[in-house]
């Protein structure tokens, strides 16, 4: 409607809402001409006539609005000139609010709002006020939601006058009569109240001040059937309807509201055998005209599921949280782990290479052996620190975890000295996984001497594997090791994957067991999780992804062999840091290959082409450049396809991994590595057995 309606009033605008209404050439607007009207809207707009309180309606696809006398209070200076406009201009400045109610109701929901503070324009400038209405749709013949109807009432304090203020404790008090005294007393507008309370989906029922019930809608009548199997009536006492740990609480409740509060609790009712839900509950007292409480009505929401939500949510954040936390610590150690392999494999191949040429002293024999065995401890230590950040390059296969455990039992046995008992059980069929096998038996071995520290003397360990694949992991098998020992703290539980973190005394261990354990268990594709009570025990369960009937890997090739000497096979040494390379050339040499250096694969690719003829190529994986070393050796291989590769790494850049490298024709060599470990890498690709 583009016209304001006061054009088309035939009644003098100080007549009534009725007079108005029948002034109107309604022939001219949205509605059509009024002899034409649907009988849902003739019956509507009598209805709202006829009310008492404020009432409202709109109709039609512009939502044409409609008042009684009732509510010209409300609309101040708006009125006249707001009847037969759409609702949407009348209360525009509210609009963005009440918007998403009034589409409620026109998807045919009922919909009941307690105490709205809107900020409404009536006139004399913005002012707030409060209201307490509801939308009820409003069908047409075919059943059609063609509008929506109002009640409402202004509930601002020192505002209202004292009629309005009669108006709402008269409409209050009518949620305390009977559905069947609505109609017998066939009043329009209790119907519709009937109508909303018993359409909406949540339990609300009203009592007197003897808690006696005095009203309830259906789904009140649902509700308290489903948790306690029982069908309420009119005039039951309603405490008396709960168990007796129950009752008391209810009771309270009522109590305070037939006190004159207005209050939200969250409580659970119900018999636990059937359903006991967690429900949220407002209490409203309700008043006669003369302001006497007469009795309150409750409002109820079953939100256990919102509850569930909330706490999965939690859950959530929090397994999110660790995680984060986790990756940010498993960067930073596989960022020094990685820097430290360079330095390892320095020292190692230092160390040999004087011990080859220093003279036979048994005082510099035991100093060196000494310093020898400390650098491989690091270097031990350094891979639990790659294992964890999971850039530990892993040479998967597919094993049996059975022949694993049955394997290094022994080596378990001694690792226990008699202090605990160790029980195995495995099934008779082979449980097939695709892992690093020397990781998982040093996970293995990792947790066990954790759980015969964890126990007691003479208690028992359980070592168990079984197949069992779980829902989103692609793991097929669980190993688990259980101990019967003091168990751990939920505080410590949370730690318990940290690099370095241990509850064991100062220089016992290093704190990066289970830390390897969980790095080598993800990077594999697998999962981990400990269950651990104090007093009781811990289990430690690894989930492993499947294996496939293939061959199995066996150890590096040439690896136990007679390092030789070189046949003149010429070598170039591709790698950035200038005291590993030179580790590298000098054993080479000791040897007597040919060699050729490199400190990138940009200068390595560049001497390629100029025509530098090689055997062999050793390169890094990571260095500076355009081209890595994996890149290097790719094009390598297109410019000479004779050339053999040995690619070397003590960690693998995002986006390589030892599968990609094998797929190019190159052998693998883990950092740090020892002199005689190069050679005889060199040695059995040079001799065809890599």
């Amino acid at each position: 409607m583009s016209e304001p309606s006061e054009n088309r009033l035939a009644a003098p605008a100080g007549a009534g809402a009725r007079a108005l209404i029948h002034g109107i050439d309604w022939a001219r607007s949205p509605l059509g001409d009024a002899a034409a009207w649907p009988a849902a809207l003739r019956v509507g707009v009598s209805l709202m006539l006829d009310s008492i309180g404020p009432a409202w309606l709109a109709w039609g696809p512009e939502l044409t609005f409609l008042y009684n006398d009732a509510y010209r209070g409300l609309l101040g200076g708006k009125h006249p000139s707001a009847l037969g406009r759409p609702l949407a201009e009348v209360w525009a400045e509210i609009w963005p609010e009440v918007a998403p109610l009034v589409g409620s109701a026109l998807r045919g929901e009922p919909v009941i709002v307690h105490d709205l503070a809107l900020r409404v324009e009536r006139g004399h400038g913005p002012e707030e006020a409060y209201f307490t209405f509801s939308y009820a749709p409003l069908r047409d013949d075919d059943g059609t939601v063609r509008g929506l109807f109002c009640h409402v009432l202004e509930t601002t304090t020192g505002v209202v006058t004292a009629r309005r203020r009669d108006v709402a404790e008269s409409a209050l008090q009518a949620t305390n009569v009977t559905l069947e005294q609505q109609v017998a007393e066939g009043a329009a507008s209790l119907r519709l109240y009937r109508d909303i309370i018993q359409a909406h989906g949540e339990p609300i029922c009203a009592f007197d001040t003897q808690f006696r019930l005095t009203a309830f809608n259906r789904a009140q009548s649902e509700e308290f059937h489903r948790i306690f199997a029982h069908r309420v009536q009119i005039g039951e006492v309603f405490p008396d309807l709960f168990p007796p740990d129950q009752a008391s609480v209810i009771r309270g409740f009522m109590v305070r509201a037939l006190a004159g509060e207005n209050f939200t609790v969250t409580q659970e009712f119900g018999d636990p055998s059937l359903a006991k839900p967690c429900w949220e509950v407002s209490y409203t007292p309700l008043r006669d005209e003369h302001g006497r409480i007469v009795g309150a009505f409750h409002h109820a929401k079953d939100i256990s599921e919102r509850l569930r939500r909330e706490a999965k949510l939690a859950a959530t954040q929090e397994a999110l949280r660790q995680s984060q936390k986790m990756e940010a610590v498993g960067q930073l150690t596989g960022g020094v782990a990685h820097d430290f392999n360079n330095l390892l494999t320095v020292i190692l191949g230092s160390l040999e290479m004087l011990r080859r040429r220093i003279p036979h002293d048994p005082v510099l024999t035991r100093f060196m052996s000494a310093a020898q065995e400390a650098a491989r401890r690091g270097a031990r230590v350094n891979a639990q620190l790659l294992s964890f950040s999971r850039r530990q390059p892993l040479e998967a296969a597919t094993v049996d975890v059975g022949d694993v455990v049955r394997g290094i039992s022994e080596l378990l046995q001694q690792t226990l000295n008699g202090a605990a008992g160790l029980e195995i059980s495995l099934p008779d069929e082979a449980l097939l996984v695709h892992v690093d096998r020397n990781e998982l038996e040093m996970a293995l071995l990792n947790l066990v001497v954790n759980a015969r520290d964890a126990s007691a003397t003479g208690g028992r360990i359980l070592i168990e594997a079984r197949r069992g694949a779980v829902d989103g992991t692609g793991c097929g098998t669980w190993l688990s090791v259980v101990d019967h020992g003091q168990g751990m703290t939920p505080d410590v539980l949370e730690r318990v994957f940290e690099p370095f973190y241990t509850t064991k005394p100062s220089g016992v261990g290093t704190g990066l067991g289970l830390s390897m354990v969980y790095g080598f268990v993800r990077q594999s594709g697998g999962e981990i999780d400990i269950d651990s009570t104090p007093g009781e025990g811990t289990r430690v369960r690894l989930c492993l992804p499947p294996g496939r009937p293939e061959a199995r890997a066996g150890g590096h090739p040439g690896e136990g062999g007679h390092v030789r000497a070189a046949e003149g096979e010429r070598i170039l040494v591709v790698e950035d840091d200038a005291a590993v390379r030179a580790v590298a050339v000098g054993a080479l040499e000791q040897l007597g290959y040919p060699i050729h250096e490199a400190a990138t694969g940009d200068e390595a690719l560049r001497m390629l082409e100029e025509g530098l003829e090689v055997d062999l190529i050793f390169t890094d994986v990571a260095m500076p450049g355009c081209l890595d070393g994996v890149e290097l050796a790719r094009r390598a291989r297109r410019l000479s396809p004779g050339t053999r590769l040995l690619v070397t790494s003590g960690h693998l850049p995002k986006g390589v991994d030892l599968d990609g490298i094998r797929a190019i024709g190159a052998s693998f060599l883990r950092k740090p590595y020892q002199p005689v470990d190069l050679a005889l890498a060199i040695q059995s690709i040079l001799d065809g057995q890599a």
